[in-house]
């Protein structure tokens, strides 16, 4: 009689695939993923013969495509190593976003590195190029600046305001700077006070009145931006106590949650080529990540002007995985792909008068909201999350131990484009 197969001794091995659908050979000794709840599907277009014949049996189907299908769940973690802006150092996680549409860059605190992309509003008039650089080895948060033309004219007449964003004033680690003198290929000081890190715009003629410019800070670490175009894809070894399942051509989609004492989760969904499993002896050098993951605490998580009192959050990639159908490949599809991507979220705060913060109203007018929140406080071992452009989709009421809470969905936007959710590794 066979032995049982165990369901505590699994391994799971992911690697970025140079080529796409070409098995990358992930090895034990450096692609372990450490997860929970490891599972593996195929889905099976069943074909029917339905063809009449003397009795009303059914002839036997025949198989068509076959597509495959990984889960499993991962710590929201880092590794110990990512705050060095390295991406030798980047956390295994890091491989399984890049799986889901994401793009992996390093901050590494040299000129320029830290500061992002200047997005310009759409109404603006004046169009100056910017160039950035950043010294601020000290920085302990994402910082989200606005910077709006308060007086227009020429250089050195022109000024602008820079404001940070209110976790940021809140947090007493910048404040609001008005009247800032704007000359042409000149430095700004986006930190009140100098001495950090600076954006210079260079134009001809003259600014105008209310035009806008965003600009967004990290700290040292590892980025991931979603992105819509060349998408990475991986090869995933998933080994059940002797039988191995492989999946090529890997992309996936993954959702987040967080309880308050509790330690943060991502599900993964992976979809990708079948191969047959094979027998194959569990790998005995496997080598994992041994950072263990923070509790959720001192997260930071506001939406807007408020630090909202929440005992859960959550997020949803809500990525579209498809089979690119092809009679000319194997099964009848060429690979997947990621087709779509729509972000949700949602919070419980504790209910607030409207003085306090109008999510009623919010929810109403369809305001567009920054959303942050930040897992881990020690260096390494941190993520933060940014949503640029939230929206309240949707409000109810509920309880939690007496006190009177608010169900909060919410609809995470682009910004400026690929930018819905970004993640901030440090």
């Amino acid at each position: 009689m066979p032995e049982p197969l165990l369901t505590r001794r699994a391994v799971v091995l992911a690697k970025i695939e140079t080529t796409y659908n070409v098995d990358a050979v992930p090895v034990a000794a450096t692609n372990a993923i450490l997860v929970e709840n490891p599972d593996y599907k195929i889905d099976v277009s069943m074909l029917d013969r339905d063809f009449t014949r003397a009795d009303l049996d059914m002839l036997p189907s025949t198989t068509g495509r076959k597509l495959a299908s990984m889960t499993f769940t991962h710590e929201w973690r880092s590794n110990g190593r990512s705050h060095s802006g390295l991406i030798a150092d980047a956390p295994n996680l890091g491989k399984l976003l890049r799986g889901c549409g994401f793009a992996e860059a390093a901050i590494a605190g040299t000129a320029g590195t830290q500061v992002g992309t200047v997005n310009a509003d759409e109404a603006n008039v004046s169009t100056p190029t910017w160039a950035a650089a950043s010294t601020w080895t000290d920085l302990v948060q994402p910082i989200v600046y606005a910077i709006e033309v308060t007086t227009g004219g020429a250089s050195g007449a022109a000024k602008v305001s820079i404001t940070p964003d209110a976790k940021t004033i809140a947090a007493s680690i910048d404040v609001a700077q008005t009247n800032v003198v704007v000359t042409s290929a000149s430095p700004l000081e986006l930190k009140s006070g100098g001495g950090k890190s600076t954006i210079a715009p260079t134009f001809a003629g003259s600014l105008t009145l209310g035009d806008k410019w965003y600009v967004i800070v990290y700290p040292v670490g590892i980025q991931y931006m979603p992105i819509s175009a060349s998408f990475e894809s991986l090869t995933l070894y998933m080994y059940f106590d002797g039988l191995l399942h492989k999946m090529t051509g890997a992309r996936g989609t993954f959702k987040v949650s967080g309880e308050a004492g509790n330690y943060a989760k991502a599900e993964f969904t992976f979809t990708g080529q079948y191969v047959a499993p094979t027998d194959v002896a569990l790998p005995s050098t496997a080598r994992y990540e041994r950072q263990t993951p923070a509790m959720v605490e001192l997260s930071d998580l506001y939406i807007d002007n408020i630090g909202a009192v929440c005992s859960k959050f959550d997020f949803d990639l809500g990525v579209s995985v498809a089979p690119r159908q092809d009679v000319n490949s194997a099964d009848g599809y060429n690979g997947v792909r990621i087709t779509a991507r729509d972000v949700k979220g949602n919070i419980d705060p504790e209910a607030t008068l409207v003085a306090d913060f109008a999510w009623w109203t919010k929810l109403a007018s369809g305001t567009i909201m920054l959303w942050r929140n930040k897992v881990g406080q020690t260096a390494g071992n941190r993520i933060f999350t940014l949503a640029p452009s939230v929206q309240i989709s949707n409000l109810g009421y509920a309880d939690r131990d007496q006190i009177r809470t608010m169900d909060v969905p919410l609809k995470m936007s682009r910004w400026f484009g690929n930018d819905s959710l970004v993640f901030l590794i440090a």
